[in-house]
């Protein structure tokens, strides 16, 4: 295995997970800004071609997109850390709630979107019900029912996410996406990008009929108060979602039921960074995806 450094702060995230499998860490030779390039002095592409090692990255950014596309078009194994579905290490600083740092990690993929069987299987199990008694995750899929929203709400993907599934601009998925909605409705149309902070999702939610994204983990608060999706193939949400907009008058309403099997699923694919740094994770990984 070999990791590639991109920044500081996420660098003491993987460093640890790769050499605990006897790996290389290329350091990089400068720390570059989001939409930059890192150069690793140390890394030669060709040979890690030829070879098909796999890789630990954190994130998209920083020239670790070109490394995604390189491992989906040349089938080599990549770990992909992001920020954790549930309970997130806000700027990389410990929860709260957990008194310590989680992560998710996906074997090939930017995010879980498949449900892990983890009630038959008793670590996951026991991991699940430690971070369910930690906080009420205030699922309420009848929030859905008593509001009766109207409004389809759009949460496009950023334009580092598009660069990386080559969608163009966030322009651009804006336009195709309501172009595809409008075909089969005439519901009012909302759009919030992730920067735009003026207006907060907890209120858009109040009005909202259904929710439209690519992969974004935004999704996780609307489908706890059983708001319908509608979203890509890639993302975490697939399992309780439909990928269809020509059924964007038929959604799906997810049960309480689904909604904590999928956050189970969520929980048992994020984790702490003691068991990223001891090798726990890598040994669950491996073994559920």
């Amino acid at each position: 295995m070999i990791g590639l450094a991109t920044r500081d702060i996420t660098d003491r995230i993987i460093q640890p997970f790769v050499v605990k499998e006897n790996g290389t860490f290329h350091k990089k030779t400068s720390q570059v800004a989001r939409k930059e390039r890192t150069h690793w002095k140390t890394f030669d592409r060709d040979e890690w071609l030829k070879k098909k090692i796999p890789v630990t990255i954190f994130g998209c950014l920083r020239g670790t997109e070109y490394i995604i596309q390189d491992c989906k078009i040349n089938n080599i194994t990549y770990y992909y850390f992001d920020h954790a579905y549930i309970h997130k290490a806000i700027k990389h600083k410990i929860n709260s709630v957990t008194g310590t740092k989680h992560y998710r990690i996906t074997k090939n993929g930017e995010s879980i979107n498949k449900l892990i069987d983890w009630k038959n299987d008793k670590v996951l199990e026991a991991r699940v019900k430690s971070i369910r008694k930690l906080e009420d995750l205030k699922i309420d899929i009848d929030f859905y029912k008593r509001h009766n929203g109207k409004d389809i709400i759009i949460l496009p993907p950023t334009d580092f996410i598009c660069k990386l599934y080559n969608y163009g601009s966030s322009s651009d998925w804006i336009e195709k996406t309501m172009n595809e909605i409008k075909k089969h409705t005439d519901r009012n149309i909302i759009i919030k990008r992730k920067e735009d902070k003026q207006v907060s999702l907890e209120l858009l939610f109040k009005q909202a009929y259904c929710v439209v994204s690519s992969q974004t983990t935004a999704v996780i608060d609307s489908l706890k108060k059983g708001i319908p999706s509608f979203c890509e193939d890639i993302s975490c949400a697939k399992p309780v979602s439909k990928t269809d907009l020509s059924q964007i008058e038929r959604p799906h309403y997810p049960t309480n039921e689904e909604i904590e099997d999928w956050i189970g699923t969520l929980i048992s694919c994020q984790y702490s960074i003691e068991e990223i740094h001891s090798g726990e994770a890598r040994t669950i990984i491996d073994r559920i995806q």
